[in-house]
């Protein structure tokens, strides 16, 4: 009789102890947890991603057992310092909220290596534009009484005399394909290729511009646009329905689209430097500021304002970042805006002419000086 009745506390005991503890084991499961200060509340997740992969994640000054990519569940929501290394390449750091029942993303985070540039070809450049494959470079060499247009290979630098004309420091360089190069003067265009061959060519014209007393007409197919300010315009780029074109006597942009003939003009701003790598997403910049404008929000986003004098910017190819230039360094800018938008100085020169990002993301090609070698140099920003 006894012992039955102890059977039956025990029985008793285990099923006090399963009803107890199974919704405590599905709460666990869940991601929920005891906190003394806020009770019962449920974890986040954090996910990590680094180009190049493999790097050592550390969450407020601990490292992490497993490397990038990875997934960090059960993280009690707070605030963490999120540090990221890898051998030869410079660490990423911020501070990042987890929220409950969320996952905090820290993808597409790039590493940069931790190097110099490299000098790739040795000559006082002009006038430089390159490629849209990033495989050739074209630029002018101004001489006593002569303007040169060199193109040289950008992996096996060899240059190639391809255009020689009186001497005109206002001549203009632009690659209109692949492998087509544009080269302006006054009223007039030659086309050479980028083995140095002199094309004759008809260029198919869609948008052209007609000046009146106090404004321009832009029009596409002999059909008037829009109406734009008076200045001196020519266009950037066309792509899908949009048409960029930029003032050069007032250094202003303007986008329009063919979609909308009620309201073609989307976007009039001051920039001296412009860049569209994306459908959905054009940088600009002032002398002192950058910019991104996104059409399809119609939305403008100050990105930075700096008091150094800025020279160019350009995407990286991934859309996370965006190279400037100062006279003197060559920075790349994080978009991330969390806790503070990054910037890494990735080059530090006597003078920064120009820049190019190629198009694989890896590498970066500016034209500079730094006291005792002018002219083209490289600098890797990763091993994939």
């Amino acid at each position: 009789m006894e012992n039955h009745r102890i059977q039956q506390l025990v029985f008793g005991v285990f099923i006090l102890l399963f009803f107890v503890s199974a919704p405590l084991v599905v709460l666990y499961t869940a991601g929920y947890r005891w906190n003394p200060q806020q009770g019962v509340v449920r974890t986040g997740t954090l996910f990590v991603a680094t180009t190049p992969k493999d790097s050592t994640i550390h969450i407020n000054g601990n490292p992490y057992k497993d490397k990038a990519p990875a997934i960090i569940k059960t993280l009690r929501p707070a605030n963490y310092n999120i540090r990221l290394d890898l051998s030869g390449h410079l660490p990423w750091e911020k501070k990042l909220e987890v929220r409950e029942g969320e996952t905090t993303f820290v993808d597409n985070v790039i590493l940069f290596l931790d190097t110099g540039p490299q000098i790739v070809i040795r000559e006082d450049m002009k006038n430089v534009d390159w490629s849209p494959s990033g495989t050739h470079v074209a630029w002018a060499d101004h001489q006593a009484g002569w303007t040169e247009i060199w193109i040289s290979t950008m992996q096996r630098p060899a240059s190639r005399l391809v255009y020689r004309a009186e001497l005109d420091e206002e001549i203009d360089l632009d690659w209109i394909e692949r492998d087509v190069l544009a080269i302006s003067q006054d009223d007039t265009v030659q086309y050479v290729s980028e083995d140095g061959e002199l094309l004759d060519r008809e260029e198919s014209i869609n948008v052209t511009f007609e000046s009146n007393s106090d404004s321009v007409d832009l029009l596409v197919n002999d059909e008037v646009l829009a109406r734009l300010p008076f200045g001196e315009y020519r266009v950037l780029d066309e792509r899908g329905p949009y048409i960029l074109v930029q003032d050069t006597l007032q250094d202003r942009i303007s986008l329009l689209t063919t979609e909308d003939a009620e309201q073609p003009l989307l976007l009039q701003e001051d920039a001296v430097y412009v860049d569209w790598i994306r459908q959905d997403a054009l940088a600009f910049a002032t002398e002192f500021a950058i910019s991104i404008y996104e059409p399809s929000k119609h939305q403008t986003t100050l990105i930075t304002r700096i008091s150094e004098r800025i020279h160019n910017v350009e995407w990286h190819p991934e859309g996370r970042y965006i190279f400037y230039a100062t006279d003197t360094e060559l920075r790349v800018i994080e978009l991330d805006d969390r806790d503070g938008r990054r910037v890494t100085t990735l080059a530090t020169m006597d003078q920064i002419y120009n820049f190019f990002a190629h198009p694989r993301g890896e590498w970066i090609y500016f034209v500079g000086n730094n006291s005792i070698d002018t002219g083209l140099y490289r600098r890797q920003l990763y091993k994939k």
